[in-house]
C-alpha cells in the first residue's frame, strides 16, 4: 500500500466513523497492522493533517474537472456550480473538515491556509485568463482583485447571518463584484449567462449560505 491510497482509504474511514475513531480501528479497516499505519503517519493527528489535506485538494481537483468538463467561461468559474451531483459529493468531505475545525483548530488553520493559498493562485489566472480574452478590464490588478474577493467573502460568511435574501446577497456581492471588473463585451456575455441561468444560480447560491450558516452554527455549539 503506498502512502497515498493509505491516505485515500484513511480519510473514508474517518468520513464514514467521525474523527473519534481509534487507529486500532483505522489499521483494522485497512487490513494493515498499527506499526505499518505508524510507519506512514507518526501519530493519529498528523494522520488528520494528511488526510485533511487531501480532502481539500480533492475537492479543488473535483470543481476544476467539473468546470473543464462543463466548459465553463471565466465568468461562469466565479458564479455558484449549479450541479446537485457536485454538491452531494462535496457534503462529505466538507462535514470532515467541519469536524477537524472544531476538534483540531491547529491542523485546520495550516491545511486551510495552504488550501486557501492554492484557490487564490487559480483564481489568479481565471483573471489573468479573462483579461487576455478581454472579458475583465486590463486595468485590474489580478492578486489584488483576488485579496479583496477572499475578504469579502470571509464577510459574506457572517452576512448569511442576517436577515437578507439569497437573491439580495447574490445581486449585491457577486454580481456586483463582478459587474465592476467587466469590460462591455464582458457584461454582454454575463448578462447571457444570467439570462438562461439566473434563477439557478440563485438557488444554488441560496443552499451554499444555508450551508455556510449551518456550518457558523455548528461551529459555535
Amino acid at each position: 500500500m503506498t502512502k497515498e491510497e493509505l491516505i485515500n482509504k484513511s480519510t473514508e474511514v474517518f468520513l464514514s466513523e467521525g474523527l473519534k475513531v481509534s487507529t486500532d480501528e483505522i489499521s483494522k479497516r485497512l487490513g494493515i497492522s498499527k506499526r505499518t499505519l505508524y510507519s506512514f503517519s507518526d501519530n493519529k493527528e498528523h494522520l488528520i493533517y494528511e488526510c485533511a489535506n487531501y480532502s481539500l485538494s480533492k475537492m479543488s481537483k473535483m470543481i476544476t474537472e467539473y468546470h473543464k468538463k462543463m466548459g465553463s467561461s471565466v465568468l461562469e468559474q466565479f458564479l455558484p456550480i449549479a450541479s446537485p451531483e457536485l454538491h452531494s459529493a462535496l457534503t462529505g468531505y466538507n462535514r470532515l473538515l467541519r469536524d477537524v475545525k472544531k476538534y483540531y483548530p491547529e491542523i485546520y488553520k495550516e491545511t486551510g491556509f495552504c488550501h486557501v493559498q492554492r484557490m487564490k493562485k487559480v483564481f489568479v489566472s481565471v483573471l489573468e485568463t479573462g483579461i487576455e480574452e478581454g472579458i475583465f478590464m486590463d486595468s485590474i490588478n489580478p492578486r489584488l482583485l483576488v485579496f479583496l474577493l477572499f475578504y469579502v467573502h470571509e464577510i459574506k460568511n457572517q452576512i448569511t447571518l442576517f436577515d437578507f435574501s439569497a437573491e439580495d446577497i447574490f445581486n449585491t456581492t457577486l454580481l456586483l463584484f463582478l459587474r465592476g471588473i467587466c469590460t462591455p463585451l464582458g457584461l454582454q456575455k454575463l448578462e447571457e449567462i444570467l439570462s438562461v441561468q439566473k434563477k439557478d444560480l440563485i438557488k444554488e447560491f441560496e443552499v451554499s449560505l444555508a450551508n455556510r450558516k449551518n456550518n457558523i452554527g455548528n461551529e459555535r455549539n
